[in-house]
């Protein structure tokens, strides 16, 4: 019987679905991404007093500064909490998994039983992935699971003109999807958002973010592309290799900038999921370049 994910979990990982923060990238931590999130909406509610925006705009950002202060804060007492009832085991409901490979691990069903018992929180187990902030141990551990699915380096992902997209699982036909149905394009104008022109950005080869360091804007506007490819695939798990600021971001999967193909659109108009992969194009992996 195939398992529904891993049995055991950190004490991170279990906070991170009490909170319902469902992507951590590589080399963050859940406070760091909680508190991206909340500078984010710092930086809006000021912009929006200095562009003097009405009354009831600015009370929306208030509500939003406010949900996200509460919900790092919910996150730190979890954290505390959890990491005590770890080190003060007797009588407790956590039970330590036989096996850590060096992180501590918890079995899951102890750490679910222990957050509906003490907080009325209901976790679900969370979905296996391949990581790069996973040990090899781990990874290893998670095979059995994932080995079935296809993972981030299997999928192609083109980007056409008039901002559509699509994806290939090694090397199957291309699936066709367009920026507007995924979120990354406004509601009203038809251009792309600031998400979307960050992945049209990695399709030309782009470094991001551009500097040296990674802002609280660049965690959260990586978090947010993260959700638009997954709804693109339906795929889970980190579609980036780790930071760090000398690439910064980096797709793990092959994104190619196919916006000038003419004759692979014109192809497209008849068969709008197969698409002619002879053609030239501009292509960014996670580990080269090609040409």
């Amino acid at each position: 019987m195939r398992r529904e994910g891993p049995s055991t979990i950190t004490v991170e990982e279990a906070v991170s679905e009490m909170v319902n923060m469902d992507y951590i990238p590589a080399g963050f931590t859940l406070l760091d991404m909680l508190a991206a999130f909340r500078e984010e909406a710092e930086v809006e509610h000021h912009n929006g007093q200095i562009d003097r925006l009405p009354e009831e705009q600015i009370k929306v950002m208030e509500i939003r500064i406010h949900a996200c202060q509460e919900r790092y804060a919910l996150a730190e007492h979890l954290l505390e909490s959890l990491q005590n009832e770890v080190e003060h085991r007797d009588g407790s409901m956590i039970v330590l998994a036989d096996e850590s490979f060096g992180k501590q691990r918890l079995t899951f069903e102890s750490v679910s039983d222990w957050a509906a018992d003490r907080y009325g929180i209901g976790i679900s187990r969370p979905k296996p992935s391949i990581q790069a902030n996973r040990t090899p141990e781990e990874n290893a551990d998670l095979k059995e699971v994932t080995t079935q699915k296809p993972i981030w380096e299997d999928v192609t992902i083109k980007i056409w003109e008039d901002h559509k997209i699509g994806y290939s699982i090694k090397g199957g036909s291309f699936k066709r999807s367009h920026f507007r149905n995924i979120g990354l394009m406004g509601s009203v104008k038809n251009v792309a958002n600031k998400n979307g022109i960050i992945l049209i950005g990695l399709s030309e080869g782009k470094k991001f973010p551009s500097g040296g360091r990674s802002e609280a804007k660049d965690k959260t506007a990586v978090s947010k592309l993260r959700q638009a490819l997954v709804k693109l695939t339906n795929l889970s798990g980190d579609p980036f290799i780790r930071y760090n600021e000398y690439d910064g971001w980096k797709p793990r999967f092959t994104l190619i900038d196919d916006r000038n193909n003419a004759n692979e659109r014109e192809e497209g108009k008849n068969k709008p999921e197969e698409f002619d992969e002879t053609k030239s194009s501009h292509s960014v992996t996670g580990n080269h370049n090609a040409e």
